[in-house]
């Protein structure tokens, strides 16, 4: 017993896609396994030793494994960036069974597949410009052998559950994913929202995708390292307000867990940022570090949530309606929603005024040099 290789499927995953493609290791569900062994773990070490034996032997002809992340069934999933006449992959692969296999692992190295989003769920010409919230937490740094999950306080991955739900029920798409890095399985038909977090304590980039193709319709939420979270949703046939509603609704109710949230137009794949969508001329600036990131915001917004300690800096926000969401957090709203999320882009008098009145809220490049630490 050990591992073996499956070459049929990993020719048939091979011939699909001759530049690059999956495999995965599948870890036998009856047979022996290493005792306190985690399959991730083994094959990420095995998987990096493999790619420097590979390089060190074929040079420019060496196959390199660009990325892994675990499976939803235990097993580990692997994309292979092929190189050479195809002697060098297949001796990669069986090196790497037999690594398994002394350590002590028993099942299959099979060919895998990674499922695509159709390609209009990517594509503005198709659905138009997305609207999508974003929402930072307040990590809370773990300890143990996967930190991601841990950026996120257990109260606010349940939160994130709970929002989740609520684009699931609303968008009754009948297709979901769950992404790990660059890597998609199918997502369950319930309780998906519960699937993307636990995910997340797995790998530093996650994300649940929704695609209803009668209605033209995709949702996608992420959750990334730093406790950063978004929803984003984009459409063909429901209309921007009925979206941004939504996403009013997301920002209200996790609003006093937020040490920012913010709503933005974006793209359907890439979704918002904290950087707005048309950058201010001349400013090389950065809110990643959180100190600052609680005193000053990037730009001016439509719909955000501010703490009391933003609101202290603002020059006159007297025309926008400000609510309170307890825990000194508030709702900041312009009084014209459609000049900010009606088009791609922000109306840019709009945008000029609405950054006057943040006025020193704004983070300019002159405070960011004096604020940022010479060592960083």
């Amino acid at each position: 017993m050990g591992v073996d290789v499956h070459w049929d499927s990993i020719d048939r995953a091979w011939n699909d896609d001759p530049v690059e493609f999956s495999f995965e290791f599948q870890p036998s569900p009856t047979g022996p396994r290493p005792a306190n062994l985690d399959p991730f773990l083994a094959c990420s070490d095995l998987i990096e030793e493999l790619n420097d034996e590979a390089e060190d032997q074929w040079e420019d002809d060496a196959p390199f494994v660009e990325d892994t992340a675990d499976t939803p069934i235990g097993g580990v999933i692997a994309l292979m960036n092929t190189a050479g006449e195809g002697v060098e992959i297949r001796t990669w692969l069986t090196r790497y069974a037999q690594r398994l296999t002394d350590q002590g692992w028993t099942g299959q190295i099979r060919g895998a597949h990674n499922p695509q989003p159709p390609a209009w769920s990517n594509q503005p010409e198709q659905i138009g410009h997305a609207l999508g919230a974003l929402l930072r937490l307040n990590p809370h740094p773990g300890s143990g052998t996967f930190p991601y999950g841990s950026d996120v306080a257990a109260e606010d991955r349940a939160a994130l559950i709970d929002i989740a739900d609520l684009v699931d029920a609303r968008s009754s798409a009948p297709l979901a994913y769950i992404g790990r890095g660059i890597f998609r399985s199918p997502a369950p038909q319930t309780r998906r929202g519960a699937a993307w977090i636990d995910a997340a304590a797995r790998a530093p980039f996650t994300s649940l995708t929704w695609i209803n193709e009668p209605t033209l319709s995709v949702a996608r939420a992420r959750l990334s390292s730093g406790a950063r979270a978004s929803i984003t949703l984009a459409s063909a046939t429901e209309p921007w307000r009925a979206r941004l509603d939504v996403l009013t609704q997301i920002l209200t109710l996790l609003g006093p867990r937020l040490e920012y949230g913010v709503t933005r137009t974006c793209h359907p794949l890439s979704g918002p940022s904290e950087a707005p969508p048309a950058v201010r001329p001349g400013e090389n600036v950065s809110t990643d570090d959180l100190d600052i990131a609680r005193h000053y915001v990037l730009d001016a917004a439509g719909i955000q949530v501010l703490t009391g300690t933003h609101l202290a800096k603002t020059r006159d926000l007297s025309a926008w309606t400000i609510t309170d969401l307890g825990n000194d957090r508030h709702l900041v709203q312009h009084p014209d929603p459609e000049a900010w999320y009606a088009n791609k882009l922000p109306d840019p008098g709009v945008q000029a005024a609405a950054r006057d009145d943040f006025g020193d809220l704004i983070l300019t490049e002159e405070t960011f040099k004096a604020l940022r630490p010479p060592t960083r």
